[in-house]
């Protein structure tokens, strides 16, 4: 039974969706046959990605959910987190995959419209230890996907095809689960600012791209004591400014310009879902991603010595 934390005092909030819905409304028969409709690229080395619309109907997410929940349930894993970007697909994904996990008995936790990094970090804060992010990450806006954590660690390629067979041949576990709710950002903030000492005050543009640090990366930087210059910080799923891929060049060119113009000390490009980002300095440069690397090991290697 799921126990609410120590995040909010109030009562745990029972979210109020359409849940007649089950998995056999989604016709989850069992099928074996490799001419149905499921595509089988969409199961990738460490995630699954497709286009959304067309690839990841709500058929198709509620049979992928079912064979999550029954590995979950497999695994002693009676609480799944669940979280989603800003993409406009997400939140219909987001619906079919509770519905599914919900039909399989087991209980779910919405975390709602959060970064990636959130999603990992709940398995860890909450008494939870297993979730589900809905992602498209880098890709363009029609696409959307899962990543999957099973207790405290990302599914790889070998827990992928599991999902992948299973969601092939059906069969899940069946049962009636429960949903909660829970904002996981003061938490995570305070972990943050409870961690990191800054020693000068530090004027930083902060370039969410519309993505999903939109909110969350501002008040961060703010709590910081931080003077935030927001670029793109608007939610929007259709990202209508710049792509969410961090890694192109191009789609770094008005970060730089407005670092420059600021005259900030550095600037920070988020992807679509905040697991990546790109760095520019006060003179527009970029770092490259292994210099950053070798930054973050360096911290690392500090704190834990030997």
């Amino acid at each position: 039974m799921f126990q609410s934390t120590s995040i909010l005092d109030e009562e745990e909030e029972v979210l109020d969706l359409d849940l007649d819905l089950d998995l056999g409304e989604l016709d989850l028969t069992d099928s074996e046959d490799d001419d149905d409709d499921l595509p089988r690229h969409i199961f990738r080395a460490y995630d699954i990605r497709g286009i959304a619309e067309t690839e990841l109907s709500d058929e198709i997410v509620a049979r992928i959910g079912g064979a999550i929940a029954s590995i979950a349930h497999e695994a002693g894993e009676q609480t799944l987190i669940v979280a989603c970007d800003g993409r406009i697909s997400s939140p219909r994904i987001k619906t079919a995959l509770i519905k599914a996990l919900l039909a399989t008995g087991r209980d779910v936790i919405d975390i709602g419209l959060v970064p990636t990094p959130l999603l990992y970090f709940a398995t860890q804060h909450l008494d939870c230890r297993s979730g589900i992010m809905i992602t498209g990450s880098h890709n363009p806006a029609d696409h959307n996907g899962l990543k999957i954590v099973m207790n405290r660690q990302t599914i790889g390629a070998g827990g992928i095809k599991d999902i992948r067979d299973r969601t092939i041949k059906g069969n899940f576990v069946e049962g009636e689960g429960r949903i909660f709710k829970e904002n996981i950002a003061p938490a995570y903030i305070d972990e943050v600012v409870g961690d990191i000492a800054i020693a000068v005050p530090l004027k930083i543009v902060i370039d969410a791209g519309n993505g999903a640090t939109s909110i969350i990366a501002p008040e961060l930087f703010d709590e910081l004591a931080c003077e935030v210059v927001p670029l793109y910080c608007e939610l929007d799923g259709r990202f209508p400014n710049r792509s969410p891929d961090t890694s192109d060049e191009d789609n770094l060119k008005d970060l730089i310009d407005k670092v420059l113009e600021e005259k900030a000390d550095f600037g920070v490009a988020f992807d679509g879902d905040g697991d990546r980002l790109a760095v520019v300095t006060s003179s527009g440069r970029l770092v490259r991603s292994d210099t950053l690397l070798m930054l973050f090991a360096q911290d690392v290697v500090s704190r834990n010595p030997g």
